[in-house]
């Protein structure tokens, strides 16, 4: 159950500053005159300011000896009274009179007191938010609104949390009632029988329907098929689930997922078929997904096969290359020195050789593969897959995303004749001098057309095709049109329509004028901003121009910029042997202990309770939340915690992690953590919380699931955890991502669902963050962009107008020019996709993996492109002008980068392998890591903290600045990893000290 520090419910904080206490608690000289008509004598007059002053802050009246001391001593002593004796407060309380000045004060501030009125109020509200939303605080936060709207008196707390807790109750009744009735004997039969045991399986389909999918090969295709005919079996039963909030549906169907079939089958019948149900459809939603996921790298790896063997051929054939090469050559030579016409064809025959045919077929051979053809490669590889990729199309229910339908044409002309042998098969028949078309073949990529159609001129009417090719071909088109969205998928989630998870129109086009207020552009206007864009460009590049001749650290040769290294800053002996003085008085700590020492600080094993909703005593929570945490987060496992801990079960701590404890009270705990961390005073010296850096690094995976890529540049397979740090080292924010994808798609995720106090406005990255449209969405979601890239100086830089000129620096542009009318003429669109991020109807990745795939159907992609190309040009102008901003950028990366090797070293158990299969299980073992990574930051911070306040004394902070900045909380070697492991939750803890 939430306690009253989870909602929003007024509650008077002793811990403000003096000046803030005089305001809030000082009565006015109104508030003086009506007490004293009010009462009479002492000591009612100063017990009814209290009543008064304190009703202002919280909407209700607390008791009077209940309201901590620094308060009613401000209160009485700002009126001119005395303090009161505990028996004077504990008798008003007790009082009648405490009654009659509770009314007046109602009366006078215009409340109108609970009651029934007020009840009628919660549940009203109740009621109506229930159908959206699902937690109990959330429908206790609605509702204190409500009333405070209306200026009704508050109620206590626990009268509204029972009124919740009923609500929600009756409200569950009649869901799982309404649902169960629509179900038919037949369907609840089906949903029952997912429930018994299989003697050959020992498990029931329930549990294999909850099993997570394998890598994409064709065994793996083939049972995903497999199981996605079965939950279409079920179709029925979830027909009637549409309608429902997603909240409910993913509320119910979480707590389906940690039930297993003896759990379900203790249910009512009318709960268990109901959850069920809301399973059953995230279910089929994530197989829709994998299969066009699967869909996308079979394709992927075919292409990339062929690529490979391409080059293989071209080595194995080296010899012939070079031998036609050397004939050409020959002949060249021959017609450069002109012999008469006679001579002219001896002696080509004679370089030809003896068979001038076979050179004709290398030839011809050869030109096949001519810019990287190399289509003739992946037919052996598709026959083999062919067969289960039909399948899958069989399966899925494809739409086009725009009016354009010619690829889903091209679908059902392959799926007509999949059964067909002929090589060739007509694409349209001419009848009575009238074309008729079987299907349209302007869809075709002009690398594909010769290969299709045998023709090199695309002007021609192609009477019929390659059935083999136009298949790859077709295939080929659907996993690219599936990953920039101009294809989706009826009941997918990942390959939904995303265009109708944008705001309206009509809705965007209200909003425009206040959001242009907020991030200061002129969005409202397009020609104004365009304008405001070319000024910009135009001043910075005038401006780096200007300054260029006096800049010592930038040459330009050959019109490629390169920037001179300065020297390294050598670091004085005495400022590093106080740093190592600092570390060493660092007290020695094992992680069981940091996580001891902190939940007794912080108690952020709070947000963790039953993720069903059912609340249930458990003996010893604390100890097991801690075990839990420090089993998955330092990568033990149940089995090696058990052995090491002695003093807890292996089966204890794999229930309470899939029972208790969920990614989303992972990510509560970790906002608690960086809320805290942000009073310390230390972590200013290395930052103040306006930017943060993004960075990936790569976790090993076993090669067995969807998630797991082969990774080039680190080796072997795994997938990347991405993470935001802030620039006082803390993670504000951790995601677990594929190898294969650019990292930069999930860039702006984190600063969007970061829900802590620290709120950067300034984002640093790494070469993938380059991108021209992630910059375009920078500018416009009013971030500021600033990555580190590698090849920088290959990128090309643009002018506000071709005639601009800039003598010291126009060698470093580009001659094209930037589309200005395309960002025009798509601002608004532009600002619809921005707008709809903002509302948080959709995420930003979903929206920069479709944009990111260049499709030419989406001209949004190119405006945005337009866009950033102007944005990353006025960024990479600063980045050559400032040395001070390189040298930012570069400290910035530095941080995530040690972040990243911190949180390696924190994931020392199993060879730093995740074990598990499970997509989900990783994802949330990825966030137990960045929770304890977050506790060892908070602690060792808390050890500086004392360390140094001992060593320089109050003023330290100011007079060793410089000592101070050099250290980061990443220090390892006070850490314990190895060794005793104890969870002594007796051990003494010192108080937290925020200040230096």
């Amino acid at each position: 159950m939430p306690t009253i520090r989870d909602t929003a419910y007024p509650r008077i904080e002793s811990s403000i500053s003096k000046q803030d206490m005089d305001e809030l608690y000082t009565p006015t000289q109104q508030e003086m005159a009506f007490c004293n008509r009010a009462v009479k004598g002492f000591p009612g007059k100063p017990c009814f300011l209290l009543l008064l002053k304190s009703f202002q802050k919280l909407g209700y009246f607390p008791s009077v000896k209940e309201i901590p001391f620094p308060i009613l001593e401000c209160i009485l002593k700002n009126s001119g009274y005395q303090p009161l004796t505990p028996k004077v407060l504990k008798d008003y309380d007790h009082s009648g009179t405490r009654s009659r000045h509770m009314a007046k004060i109602l009366n006078y501030l215009g409340v109108k007191p609970f009651k029934a009125d007020g009840k009628r109020v919660i549940e009203k509200t109740m009621r109506i938010a229930i159908e959206s939303k699902d937690d109990l605080v959330d429908l206790i936060n609605i509702s204190l609104e409500e009333l405070i709207r209306l200026k009704i008196e508050l109620p206590g707390f626990f009268t509204i949390l029972e009124i919740a807790k009923r609500i929600r109750f009756q409200w569950g009744l009649s869901f799982f009632e309404d649902l169960s009735n629509g179900l038919t004997p037949q369907q609840k039969k089906q949903i029952d029988a997912l429930f018994v045991v299989n003697e050959k399986e020992a498990q029931s389909d329930w549990e294999m329907l909850k099993e997570d999918s394998g890598n994409p090969s064709l065994p793996h295709l083939k049972e995903l098929l497999k199981k996605l005919k079965q939950l279409k079996d079920l179709t029925p039963t979830t027909q009637s689930i549409e309608g429902i909030p997603c909240c409910k549906i993913e509320r119910f169907g979480a707590e389906a997922r940690v039930s297993n079939a003896y759990d379900m089958m203790r249910f009512s019948k009318e709960k268990r078929y109901s959850l069920a149900i809301c399973l059953l459809q995230l279910i089929k939603a994530q197989v829709l997904d994998d299969l066009g996921e699967m869909l996308v790298k079979k394709m992927r790896g075919l292409h990339n096969d062929a690529d490979e063997s391409l080059s293989e051929w071209r080595k194995k054939h080296q010899s012939k290359t070079d031998e036609l090469i050397s004939k050409l050559g020959s002949i060249a030579k021959i017609f450069t020195n002109q012999p008469k016409q006679k001579e002219f064809s001896k002696k080509v025959k004679a370089a030809l050789g003896k068979n001038p045919e076979g050179v004709l077929k290398d030839c011809e051979s050869y030109a096949s593969f001519i810019n990287n053809n190399y289509f003739s490669f992946i037919l052996p590889n598709f026959a083999s897959s062919r067969k289960t990729l039909f399948d899958i199309l069989e399966e899925l229910d494809l739409v086009s995303t725009s009016s354009d339908n010619r690829i889903i044409s091209a679908i059902r002309f392959i799926q007509e004749h999949r059964k067909t042998t002929d090589e060739k098969i007509f694409t349209h028949k001419i009848s009575r001098g009238k074309i008729e078309k079987f299907v349209d073949l302007e869809w075709v990529p002009d690398k594909w057309w010769k290969t299709l159609t045998g023709q090199a001129n695309r002007d021609r009417v192609a009477s019929s095709v390659d059935r083999k090719y136009l298949e790859v071909c077709v295939f080929s088109q659907i996993a690219q049109e599936l990953q920039s969205g101009d294809l989706a998928i009826v009941g997918a989630k990942e390959f939904a329509d995303y265009r109708r998870g944008l705001i309206s129109k009509e809705e965007a086009k209200k909003q425009i004028p206040s959001y242009s207020k907020i991030v200061d552009l002129p969005l409202d206007d397009s020609k104004k901003f365009i304008k405001t864009l070319k000024d910009l460009l135009h001043e910075t590049a005038s401006t780096v121009n200007n300054k260029m001749p006096a800049n010592e650290w930038v040459t330009i040769e050959d019109g490629k910029p390169s920037i001179l290294r300065g020297a390294r800053r050598e670091q004085s002996k005495w400022i590093t042997n106080l740093e190592r003085t600092i570390v060493d008085r660092l007290p020695c700590n094992g992680i069981l202990d940091v996580l001891t020492d902190t939940e007794k600080w912080l108690h952020w094993t709070k947000f963790f309770k039953p993720i069903s909703g059912r609340s249930k005593r458990i003996h010893d929570s604390t100890a097991r939340y801690l075990s839990t945490v420090f089993c998955y987060g330092c990568n033990l496992g149940p089995n090696q915690t058990e052995r090491s801990l002695k003093v807890i079960d292996r089966k204890k701590i794999a229930w309470i992690h899939q029972k208790h404890i969920s990614e989303a009270a992972i990510e509560n705990a970790i906002t608690e953590i960086i809320n805290s961390y942000n009073q310390f005073e230390l972590p200013k010296h290395w930052g103040i919380g306006t930017s943060a850096s993004a960075d990936g690094t790569k976790w090993d995976l076993r090669d067995h699931n969807l998630l797991s890529e082969y990774h080039i540049r680190y080796g072997g397979y795994g997938g990347i955890g991405y993470y935001h740090v802030a620039d006082s080292y803390i993670a504000l924010f951790s995601r677990f991502i594929p190898c294969g994808v650019w990292e930069a798609t999930y860039i702006f995720d984190g600063l969007l669902k970061n829900e802590s106090e620290i709120k950067p406005d300034t984002l640093h990255g790494d070469t993938q963050a380059q991108n021209a449209t992630v910059f375009a969405f920078a500018y416009l979601l009013g971030i500021n962009l600033m990555p580190r890239i590698r090849n920088w100086k290959d990128l090309k830089l643009y002018k506000a107008s071709a005639t601009a000129r800039y003598p010291n620096i126009d060698a470093i542009f580009t001659r094209e020019s930037i589309d200005w009318h395309l960002i025009e003429t798509h601002l608004d669109d532009m600002l619809r996709v921005i707008l709809s991020i903002k509302a948080g109807k959709i995420i930003p990745s979903t929206i920069l993996r479709k944009l990111n795939t260049k499709s030419k159907k989406n001209k949004l992609y190119f405006a945005f492109r337009e866009l950033g190309r102007v944005i990353r040009t006025i960024f990479l102008l600063k980045y050559l002008d400032d040395r001070k901003l390189r040298t930012t950028i570069q400290a910035a990366t530095n941080k995530s980068e040690s972040f990243n090797s911190f949180a390696q070293w924190v994931f020392f158990g199993g060879n730093s392998l995740i074990k598990n299969n499970d997509r989900d299980q990783q994802r949330k073992i990825i966030k137990y890591n960045h929770l304890v990574v977050n506790l060892i930051i908070f602690h060792t911070v808390q050890s500086l903290t004392n360390v140094v306040s001992d060593l320089f004394g109050s003023e330290g902070a100011t007079t060793y600045k410089e000592v101070l900045a050099r250290i980061s909380p990443y220090i390892r070697s006070h850490i314990n990893r190895f060794g005793d492991y104890q969870l002594d939750l007796s051990r003494p803890v010192p108080p937290l000290k925020f200040a230096l």
